[in-house]
């Protein structure tokens, strides 16, 4: 029988992103303390990298979540990307640069879903 339609399992997609970064997130900031952020952010920029090319080249719809399951851990430790931020600016402009670092993660979110569409 051909399998019409989107694959059953597609909602993993997006759960194994999530699953991926909740499992990882609590111990990122405690291992970014002891060995470094700039290594983890540095190694979240690798896997996330690797993660999207796994994903955008998969045959398969678990090559997908493989994939996104990557992207996932890679975000986890993106989020040491504030922290390091918080370090390398004085303190008497670290609002107005935590500010523009949160707007430019802002055409990403808008303009995103437009782009992957077309």
């Amino acid at each position: 029988m051909i399998n019409q339609g989107p694959a059953t399992n597609y909602t993993w997609i997006v759960t194994a992103q999530i699953l991926g970064a909740a499992s990882l997130s609590p111990l990122v900031g405690r291992f970014g303390d002891i060995f470094g952020r700039r290594n983890f952010l540095l190694a979240g920029n690798v896997i996330a990298i690797v993660g999207c090319a796994v994903a955008a080249s998969a045959k398969n719809i678990n090559t997908i979540i493989g994939g996104s399951t990557l992207v996932g851990i890679g975000a986890a430790m993106h989020q040491l990307a504030w922290s390091c931020l918080g370090e390398l600016v004085p303190h008497h402009s670290r609002g107005l640069a935590l500010g523009l670092f949160s707007a430019s993660l802002a055409p990403a979110g808008t303009f995103g879903g437009l782009i992957g569409k077309f």
